[in-house]
């Protein structure tokens, strides 16, 4: 039974970041992997209950077993504080885990490469968009291992039925950060006779489900949540905090809006309300008709389980490859890399004892803040939870006949 590691520094809220790993694992126990999930601020109450072969902990240097692991995947810089750990186990079976590093922002900080681990020891680096791919050549990682992983969906939201109304009845919005003329323009759909529900902080914290999302004709949105609305075949209007193009009604709006990964940063278009309801109204239809489209001629596009197939069988490929094994004999007897990672180690051991106090500040404010919305606002129609909220785990494993690509994975 293949058995995966995957490490990063939070998972304590319903964000891209957590909800990204989080697919990946339950995919990844479905098809028989035993899996171990560590996050360094990590929130109890997110977690599964407890079932065989997923484990959920916080993580804590020293303490992770790599010696029997055919795969770890790392966010947040994780690999400088894993990354001497690793080579040690290594070294005594002579047989390193394939190293898979991910990183979904262009920007953030924690999002960069550390200074030294990851260059040296990553199989692959995936990215979640051209836009972050660009900015992760500018910090030196070479072409050859960069791979866009673009937040695809599992394939749950590829059954969504019915097709949506012909006319817009009831639509999603999803954000953790709605700017203030989202919130007028949802108010004044309301009144238009468009039922409105919304799904994020300051409304009802849950993971989207194919179940929630066939229940309306579009979603307002950016980021991950639009990857799911496309394999529904549901109409999408891209826009949040930092703007965005609107209505993805073709091709070529659509791929610009790709390559900065659904953010809206592809336009940083504005509107006021009024404009933002008009536009909703307007456009919809062909939004509609546009995604049953993509749909319809584009069954690949957006796969999750494709995506991860596809990185496994590259992996094993390489894995066993006897330059990979000759790159990780001498990282692990290099004593000046020794001496590096162990400084990587150290200055990310200093932000994340930041980060952790930070977040118990942070957490007690929101449940402050959640408490105090818990009155239902006028343009929402769903009670805003008290927090912490439960993570709502998919952890069924599958059943059907093993695959090539399942027996192709290290």
């Amino acid at each position: 039974m293949p058995h995966a590691v995957l490490l990063t520094n939070q998972f304590h809220q319903l964000a891209g970041s957590e909800i990204v790993l989080a697919e990946i694992a339950e995919w990844l126990f479905g098809e028989g992997w035993t899996v171990e999930f560590y996050a360094v601020l990590l929130d109890e109450s997110m977690c599964p209950d407890r079932v065989d072969g997923f484990r959920v902990a916080e993580f804590q240097p020293g303490t992770v077993d790599f010696s029997k692991a055919d795969l770890v995947i790392c966010l947040h810089q994780m690999v400088g504080m894993i990354s001497e750990d690793l080579l040690d186990a290594g070294l005594a079976s002579d047989s390193w885990p394939a190293l898979l590093c991910m990183h979904l922002s262009a920007f953030h900080p924690l999002e960069a490469p550390g200074p030294f681990a990851e260059q040296r020891l990553a199989d692959l680096i995936l990215t979640n968009s051209p836009e972050t791919t660009v900015a992760m050549r500018e910090f030196g990682l070479e072409d050859d291992r960069l791979r866009v992983f673009p937040n695809p969906a599992p394939e749950s939201f590829a059954a969504a039925t019915p097709a949506p109304s012909r006319k817009l009845k009831r639509l999603l919005l999803v954000s953790n950060h709605p700017p203030e003329e989202v919130t007028e323009a949802i108010s004044m759909l309301a009144e238009s006779g468009v039922e409105v529900s919304f799904l994020g902080f300051e409304g009802q914290q849950r993971r989207l489900t194919p179940e929630l999302l066939v229940e309306h004709d579009a979603v307002l949105t950016i980021g991950k949540t639009v990857q799911y609305a496309l394999r529904a075949g549901r109409a999408v209007m891209c826009y949040d905090c930092f703007g965005g193009c609107g209505w993805l009604h073709d091709a070529q709006i659509m791929d610009k809006a790709e390559w900065y990964n659904f953010s809206g940063r592809d336009s940083r278009q504005r509107r006021s309300a009024d404009a933002l309801c008009k536009e909703i109204l307007d456009g919809y239809e062909a939004a509609r008709d546009f995604a049953l489209k993509m749909q319809a001629d584009f069954p690949e596009r957006f796969r999750l389980e494709a995506g991860i197939r596809k990185i496994l069988r590259e992996l094993s490929d390489m894995k066993n490859s006897p330059d990979r094994t000759l790159r990780f004999r001498k990282a692990s007897k290099d004593v000046e890399f020794r001496k590096q990672i162990r400084l990587e180690r150290t200055l990310t051991s200093m932000y994340r004892d930041h980060a952790r106090i930070s977040f118990a500040d942070t957490r007690d404010k929101t449940a402050r803040k959640l408490r105090k919305q818990a009155r239902v606002n006028r343009w929402t129609f769903r009670e805003p939870p008290t927090y912490p909220i439960k993570m709502s785990w998919n952890l069924q494993r599958r059943t059907e006949t093993v695959d090539v690509a399942r027996s192709a994975a290290p």
